[in-house]
C-alpha cells in the first residue's frame, strides 16, 4: 500500500472500510490476485487525489484493455474516477484527458457513500461502455458538441485572457477590442467598449484605445486536428468559411496591427460558443533587416495576397479561451427567454434602504436593463448588517454608492443612483420618471407613498408602480402593484397611513426602538427575515415587468409563528377571519386590494 494511503486509512477509517469492500468486489468479479499501483503509477495521477488504486485487465470487443481504478481521498464520499492506461495522444478520443482518466460523468455527480463497490461497479461499467464507443469511432462529434472544453485543453498555458461582450452569432464582421495588460475585452463597438470598461474599474481606463479585431463565425467546430496552431492554419480555416469571412480577415491584415485578435464563432447542439486565436505581427529577423511584411518591395507596392501570407504565415499563433460577459450569458447562461425582454426594461427604485437595496440587487441579477436609484439617506454604520452595502460605503449616499456597487458588479447595465427623495425625485427630475417602465417604492415612508400615488393619478404615461413594506419585526412582508388609475395605494390605508389589512398585531409599548438621539428611530429585524421579504416584492416586480398587469395585486409574506411568538407579537383579529389565515405562517398568498373610491382620487389629483 502506498505510504499516503495508510496515513490516510489510520486518520480516516471509512477510507480503509470501503477500500475493503471495493476490494472483496474486484476479487469475487475474478480480478485476483489484485495488482494495486505503486507510488510512481499514482503519481502519474498528480491533481487527482488518488490514494489507492488497482490496475485491472478488462477485455473490451474481444480486445484486453488496462483500466487503472483510483480512489481519491474524499472516497467513498467521492466518486472512484477510472482511467485508460494505453490510450492514444491526447485529444484524439473525447472524454479522455491528458493522463488518460475517463470523464465519465459530470463533476456534480452524487454518489451513495454506504454502497461504495456499488459506485465502483457502475464507473467500471460505464468506462467499458466508454472505452468501446471510442475504440469504433462513435463518439467523434463529441468533440464538436462540446468544443469549448476541448479547446480549452488545446490552449496555451500561458497568454492574456480575453472577454467578450459581443453577440455569438453571424454574420462574420470587425469588431472592436480593447487590450489590456493582462486581459482582452472584444465587443461590437467602441461604445460598448467603453461603457462597460468603465463600470466594471470605475472610470475609463488611462490607456484605453479600442482596435479592430475580427469575429468569424464558423460553418461548424473544428475537431482538435484543425485548431490552428499557425497563422497559415487560421487562414486556411476562415478561408473555409466562405468569401465573406476571409475578406474580414484579409482587411484586418491589410492594416498591419502589432497583434491581430480574432474570435471564432460557432453554433452547438448546446448553444453557441466562442474560442479565441491572437496572431502576433511578423517580427524583424535581426537589428536592420528588412521588414518581413514588405521585404522585396518598394514602399506601398506590396500586393495583398503577399500581405496576407506573410502575416498568416508559419509563425505559432496563440490559441486563447474566450470568457462570455454579454447580457444573454450572464443572465441565464444564454437559455433564460426572459432575459432579452428584461433587457429593455427601465426601473425606477425610490428608496435603497434595506428593502430597496435588496431588490435593486435581485434586478440587476435578474437582467433589468437600466436602473434609477433615488434615497435622500446616508448609509452609516447601524444600517450595514441589513443592507446589501457594506463598511466601505459607509459615509456615502447610498442610491450613489448602490449605483456604483450596481455598474462594478454588472458592467453590461446602465445605472445611476441620486440622492433624494420622492417629492425631489419627481419634481427636479420628471423626464427620468417619465423613461422609467416601472417604479418601485420602498420608502416605508407614507409621505412618499402618497407623492408616487398622486403623481401616477395625473402623468401623462404612468408607470406601473410596486409599493413594498415589511410590518414590525418583519412579521410579514406586503408587494402592492398598482398598474394605474383608478387603482391606488391609498385605498388600503387610512389618511395617516395606517393599513386597513395587517397580519401582526402588538402590546402597547410600540413596535418601533429609537437611538440615543432625537428622531433617530428604527424597526428591529436581522437579515435573513428580511432576505426573505425582500425575494416576495423582487418577485411580483419580476412578475408584472415580463407580463403587464392592470388589476391591482397584492401579495403577503407571512412569517412562521414562531418569529412572532419571539417578538412577542400575536395574529391580527383581521388576519385571523381571513378565509386564508394559517396559524403556523411561513407562507405567500394573494388578496384582492380594495377598489379606490372617488373621493381618493380626487384627494389626490388635487
Amino acid at each position: 500500500m502506498p505510504d499516503g494511503a495508510e496515513a490516510l486509512s489510520r486518520q480516516y477509517p471509512e477510507f480503509e472500510a470501503a477500500k475493503a469492500v471495493v476490494a472483496a468486489w474486484l476479487e469475487r468479479l475474478g480480478a485476483a490476485p489484485l495488482q494495486p499501483l505503486s507510488a510512481t503509477e499514482l503519481g502519474k495521477y498528480k491533481g487527482r487525489k488518488a490514494a489507492f488504486g488497482w490496475r485491472l485487465s478488462v477485455e473490451i470487443d474481444e480486445e484486453v484493455c488496462r483500466l487503472d481504478l483510483l480512489l481519491p481521498q474524499g472516497f467513498p464520499w467521492q466518486p472512484v474516477r477510472i482511467a485508460l492506461v494505453d490510450h492514444p495522444p491526447f485529444l484524439t478520443w473525447p472524454h479522455v484527458e491528458k493522463d488518460g482518466v475517463l470523464c465519465l460523468a459530470p463533476d456534480s455527480l452524487e454518489v451513495d457513500p454506504d454502497d461504495p463497490a456499488g459506485v465502483a461497479a457502475c464507473s467500471l461499467d460505464e468506462a467499458i461502455r466508454l472505452t468501446s464507443a471510442l475504440t469504433k469511432g462513435e463518439l467523434a462529434g463529441h468533440f464538436q458538441d462540446e468544443v469549448l472544453s476541448y479547446w480549452s485543453y488545446a490552449a496555451d498555458e500561458k497568454g492574456v485572457d480575453i472577454v467578450s461582450l459581443m453577440r455569438p452569432e453571424p454574420p462574420s464582421r470587425t469588431v472592436k477590442v480593447w487590450r489590456g495588460q493582462a486581459t482582452y475585452v472584444m465587443a461590437e463597438t467602441e461604445a460598448d467598449l467603453c461603457n462597460w470598461l468603465a463600470n466594471r474599474h470605475g472610470k475609463k481606463p488611462d490607456d484605453f484605445q479600442a482596435e479592430d479585431a475580427a469575429f468569424v463565425w464558423l460553418k461548424s467546430p473544428p475537431i482538435p486536428s484543425a485548431y490552428p496552431a499557425t497563422g497559415k492554419a487560421l487562414r486556411e480555416l476562415v478561408g473555409q468559411q466562405g468569401k465573406e469571412s476571409e475578406a474580414v480577415l484579409s482587411e484586418l491584415v491589410g492594416k498591419r496591427p502589432d497583434k491581430l485578435v480574432v474570435a471564432l464563432g460557432m453554433a452547438t447542439t448546446h448553444g453557441p460558443a466562442l474560442a479565441g486565436v491572437v496572431v502576433p505581427k511578423p517580427n524583424k529577423a535581426s537589428h536592420g533587416a528588412a521588414n518581413p511584411l514588405t521585404k522585396g518591395f518598394r514602399p506601398g507596392k506590396v500586393p495583398d495576397e503577399i500581405i496576407l501570407g506573410r502575416y498568416l504565415g508559419g509563425s505559432r499563433v496563440s490559441r486563447r479561451s474566450i470568457d462570455r460577459a454579454d447580457p444573454d450569458w450572464v443572465h441565464g447562461r444564454g437559455h433564460d427567454p426572459r432575459a432579452a425582454q428584461l433587457r429593455q426594461k427601465t426601473v425606477l427604485i425610490i428608496g435603497c434602504g434595506s428593502v430597496g437595496g435588496g431588490i435593486a440587487v435581485q434586478l440587476a441579477q435578474a437582467g433589468i436593463g437600466r436602473a434609477v436609484l433615488a434615497d435622500p439617506d446616508i448609509l452609516k454604520w447601524p444600517n450595514i448588517g441589513r443592507h446589501v452595502l457594506g463598511g466601505s460605503a459607509v459615509g456615502q449616499a447610498k442610491a450613489v454608492a448602490l449605483a456604483e456597487k450596481l455598474r462594478m458588479d454588472f458592467p453590461h447595465i446602465d445605472v445611476v443612483g441620486y440622492r433624494l427623495d420622492a417629492d425631489s425625485l419627481l419634481r427636479e427630475h420628471s423626464e427620468l420618471v417619465a423613461q422609467a417602465d416601472f417604479i418601485v417604492s420602498a420608502t416605508g415612508s407614507w409621505n412618499a407613498d402618497t407623492r408616487i400615488d398622486a403623481w401616477q393619478r395625473t402623468a401623462q404615461r404612468p408607470a406601473p408602480v410596486l409599493y413594498g413594506w415589511l410590518e414590525a419585526h418583519a412579521s410579514a412582508a406586503h408587494s402592492v402593484l398598482i398598474g394605474g388609475p383608478p387603482e391606488s395605494i391609498r385605498s388600503g390605508f387610512d389618511g395617516t397611513g395606517l393599513p386597513n389589512f395587517s397580519v401582526a398585531t402588538w402590546s402597547n409599548e410600540g413596535t418601533r426602538r429609537q437611538e440615543p438621539g432625537c428622531g433617530a428611530v428604527f424597526q428591529p429585524y436581522g437579515p435573513v427575515e428580511l432576505n426573505m421579504a425582500n425575494s416576495v416584492i423582487a418577485d411580483l416586480a419580476l412578475d408584472a415587468l415580463l407580463q403587464p398587469c392592470s388589476v391591482a395585486v397584492h401579495r403577503v409574506w407571512v412569517a412562521p409563528k414562531k418569529r412572532l411568538d419571539a417578538a412577542n407579537g400575536s395574529w391580527s383579529d383581521t388576519w385571523r377571519n381571513d378565509p386564508q389565515f394559517r396559524p403556523e405562517g411561513g407562507f405567500v398568498f394573494e388578496r384582492t386590494w380594495p377598489k379606490a373610491n372617488s373621493d381618493e382620487g380626487e384627494a389626490a389629483a388635487a
